[in-house]
C-alpha cells in the first residue's frame, strides 16, 4: 500500500508541476495568458492519460471542463467534436466488433489459411498474419484486434504452445499482421483521427480506395515479418498441424445462419466503403446502418447485451483529445509553436522534414500514447508543413508510421492487448520490435516517402 501511494504522489506530481511552472511563466505578446492557460491544461489532460491515475474518459471530461470553466472556449466549441464523424465511426465499429466475437467468421478464416499454408509453424504464423490484416478489411477499426487476439490464444492452445517462444511468435505474427494492415487500409479509428485532428488547419479527405492508392507500398511488411518470426520463433521440433486445424473446422459444423447473415452484411459495408469515391456517400452511412441492420427483423442477430458490453468511456476519451485540437485552433497555440519551429527548418526539403517527422514519432511514441500524440501534435505538424510548403497528409501519414514503432508494449495500446495475454516474454517482444522498427525506417525513407512524392497530394 506504502509503496502504491508513493507511486500515486510521484505521478500526481509530475501531472501538476509541468502545469504550475507554464502558469508561473509571465506572459508576453507571443505567449498570451490563454495560450499560457491551455498548455497549462493540455499537459496537465495529457499526464493524466499517460500516468492512468484517473480512468482516461474522467481525465478527458475533466480536461474540456476547464477549457470551458477558464473561458478558453464556449462550451459549443469545447465539445464540438462529438458532432464530428469520429466518434460515430468508433460507436458503429464497437457494435460491429461486439457482434463479429459472437460468431465462427474468424476462427473459419484462420483455419483455413492455416490448412492451405500447410499447417506446419511457418503456415500458422502466414494464416494467423493474414487473418489479422484481413480483420482490419472485414471491421476498420482497431478495436478488432480483441478479437484477433482471442483467436490467437486458442490456437495456441489447441497446439499445447503456451508460454513458449513458438506461442510468442504467433501473437506477435498477429499483432504486426494487424498493425501493418492499418498501414495501407483506412480506418476511421485510426488514421482517420489523425486527419480529423488536423482539420481546424487544413482539411484532409480521403477514402478506402484513395487511402489504399497512396499506401499499398507498406502491404508487403506485415508478410515479410511474418517470414522473420517463422525463421527465429520456430519450435526445436516441426508440428504438423494441419489435422489438428481441419478437425477444428470440421468441429465448427456448417456455417449458421446468423453467421451468414453477419458475413453478408460486412460484405455489404466493404462494398460501400471500397466503392465510396464513384457513389459518393458519407462512409459514416455505412458504420451506422450496419451495426443497426443487424437488430432490424429479418436479421435479429444483435442483442441488448451487446450495447452493455460496449466500452463507452472509450468514445469520451477521444473527443476528449479531438478537444485538445479545437481549443489549440480557437486560441492560436498551433500558431504560437510554428513560428517558433518553422525557422529552425527552413533549410529541410521535403524529403528531409518527413524523415525528421517519422523518427520525431518515434521518439513522442516512448513518451506519449498515440491518442495523446495525436491530439498534441497533429494540428501543429500540418501548419508547418503548410508553411514549408509540403502537403499535410503526407506528413501525417509519416508521423503515423513513426508512431507504430515501439519497443515496449505500454507505448502502443493494441499491442499492450497482445502482450497482456502472457504468450510473450519481454526480451523477445523487444527484439522483434526492434526488428520492424528498423525494416520499417528503411521502408518509408527508401521506399514510402519516394511514392508520396510519385502519386502527388
Amino acid at each position: 500500500m506504502e509503496a502504491c501511494t508513493r507511486k500515486s504522489l510521484l505521478s500526481w506530481a509530475v501531472t501538476l508541476l509541468p502545469p504550475l511552472i507554464l502558469l508561473l511563466i509571465p506572459s508576453g505578446e507571443h505567449y498570451t495568458p490563454s495560450i499560457k492557460i491551455f498548455f497549462a491544461i493540455s499537459i496537465m489532460g495529457i499526464a493524466m492519460f499517460c500516468l492512468d491515475e484517473l480512468d482516461n474518459a474522467v481525465a478527458g471530461i475533466l480536461m474540456m471542463s476547464l477549457y470551458a470553466m477558464t473561458g478558453l472556449a464556449p462550451v459549443e466549441v469545447v465539445f464540438s467534436p462529438w458532432t464530428t464523424p469520429i466518434p460515430w465511426f468508433i460507436l458503429g465499429t464497437l457494435l460491429l466488433v461486439t457482434i463479429l466475437e459472437d460468431t465462427s467468421i474468424l476462427k473459419r478464416i484462420a483455419c483455413k489459411c492455416i490448412i492451405l499454408a500447410g499447417g506446419t509453424y511457418s503456415g500458422i504464423v502466414w494464416g494467423v498474419t493474414f487473418t489479422a490484416a484481413i480483420s482490419i478489411v472485414i471491421v476498420p477499426g482497431t478495436w478488432t484486434c480483441l478479437a484477433v487476439a482471442a483467436l490467437c490464444v486458442s490456437i495456441i492452445r489447441e497446439l499445447g504452445f503456451e508460454q513458449s517462444r513458438a506461442a510468442g511468435g504467433i501473437m506477435m505474427a498477429a499483432c504486426f499482421g494487424f498493425h501493418g494492415a492499418s498501414a495501407f487500409v483506412y480506418s476511421p479509428s485510426g488514421m482517420g483521427m489523425f486527419l480529423e485532428m488536423s482539420r481546424s488547419v487544413a482539411v484532409m479527405d480521403t477514402n478506402f480506395l484513395d487511402y489504399f492508392v497512396k499506401n499499398w507500398i507498406f502491404l508487403p511488411l506485415p508478410f515479410i515479418m511474418a517470414f522473420i518470426i517463422a525463421r527465429l520463433m520456430r519450435p526445436e521440433r516441426e508440428i504438423d498441424g494441419r489435422t489438428c486445424f481441419m478437425e477444428q473446422l470440421k468441429a465448427l459444423g456448417p456455417m449458421r445462419s446468423s453467421d451468414r447473415k453477419v458475413l453478408l452484411v460486412l460484405i455489404g459495408l466493404m462494398l460501400y466503403l471500397f466503392t465510396a469515391q464513384w457513389h459518393g456517400g458519407n462512409m459514416l452511412w455505412g458504420f451506422l446502418v450496419a451495426p443497426v441492420a443487424l437488430f432490424l427483423p429479418g436479421l435479429r442477430i444483435g442483442r441488448r447485451e451487446h450495447f452493455s458490453r460496449i466500452n463507452f468511456s472509450v468514445l469520451f476519451f477521444i473527443v476528449a483529445c479531438m478537444s485538445i485540437g479545437t481549443v489549440a485552433a480557437r486560441v492560436g497555440a498551433g500558431s504560437f509553436l510554428t513560428d517558433a519551429i518553422v525557422p529552425m527548418l527552413g533549410g529541410a526539403g521535403e524529403r528531409s522534414f518527413l524523415t525528421i517527422v517519422y523518427f520525431f514519432g518515434i521518439i513522442v511514441n516512448f513518451l506519449l500514447t498515440p491518442l495523446a500524440a495525436m491530439s498534441a501534435i497533429c494540428p501543429l505538424l500540418a501548419q508547418i508543413s503548410l508553411d514549408l510548403g509540403v502537403p499535410p497528409m503526407m506528413t501525417i501519414f509519416s508521423f503515423y508510421m513513426g508512431l507504430d514503432q515501439l519497443l515496449l508494449p505500454y507505448e502502443i495500446g493494441t499491442y499492450l492487448i497482445f502482450f497482456a495475454f502472457g504468450l510473450t516474454c519481454l526480451k523477445d517482444f523487444v527484439r522483434l520490435c526492434g526488428i520492424k522498427m528498423v525494416l520499417t525506417s528503411l521502408w518509408v525513407m527508401l521506399a514510402a516517402i519516394p511514392w508520396w512524392h510519385a502519386v502527388g497530394f
